[in-house]
Formats: C-alpha cells, structure tokens, sequence
C-alpha cells in the first residue's frame, strides 16, 4: 500500500511539473528560445553649423528638418519597421522600441520624384547602425 501512495504522489509531483513546464504553450506565449531581445531607440538632430546665403530663397517645409519624413529601415529583412510623417512626430513618441540587429534611419524632405533639382532642392540623410544586446 505504502509502494502504490509513492508511485501515486510521485506520478502527480511529475504531472505538475509537466503542467509548470507546458503553461506559457497553453497561454500562446513565444518560448524563451522565440523571444528576440530589445532595445530603446532615440534619434536627435544635429546642425553642423552652416547657415549659408544662397540666392534661392527655399520653403521652409524643405529646409526645416523637424518636418522631414524619417523611416526605420531594417538592413536585413529590408522592411521599413517604422515611418513617421514627421520628426516631430517621432519626437512625440519619444522612443522607439526595436529587436537587436542592423537598421538604417532614412530622412528626407520628399521622395525627390518628378522634380528637378532646380526645382525644388531634395535633401537626404541617413545613417546605418546595429542593436546589440550585450550582458
């Protein structure tokens, strides 16, 4: 009788193990090896300090870069996992949270389709970088 209770207890001390081990599958939830670690990203603008003449008077919604349209550009799938009218509108969200790995933030007063650069100027900046999760 003692035997059959140990084989008993043992039994439902395995299946509650089993049922721990099992929840975050019956809760749908990423297991530890699909989770992808994250980070905070923030994007500030710096002038170089070059406030020349020129004869050609711009608008301003050209050469005001808080109006710029800014994309977050993930390098290896090529997908844009952000976009934001403005970076003002960025600003508003304050950060931005990513995956680790490689980006490329993109910014630029239009597409620069269908006009000639004496048109209308076409500026565009970007830079690239790499999310790293570090212990």
């Amino acid at each position: 009788m003692m035997k059959t209770n140990n084989y008993i207890i043992l039994g439902l001390l395995a299946l509650g193990f089993m049922a721990c081990e099992m929840r975050d599958e019956l809760k749908k939830l990423p297991s530890k090896e699909d989770q992808q670690e994250e980070g905070w990203f923030t994007l500030d603008v710096v002038s170089n300090g070059q406030n020349q003449t020129t004869k050609a008077a711009f608008d301003s919604k050209d050469v005001d870069a808080t109006l710029y349209p800014v994309e977050i550009i993930n390098m290896i799938s090529g997908t844009t996992e952000h976009h934001y009218d403005s970076y003002a509108d960025l600003l508003t969200q304050g950060q931005v949270k990513l995956v680790t790995g490689k980006y490329k933030v993109v910014a630029y007063n239009y597409d620069g389709s269908n006009v000639n650069a004496s048109e209308r100027p076409w500026f565009r900046g970007e830079t690239e970088y790499e999310s790293k999760y570090d212990l």
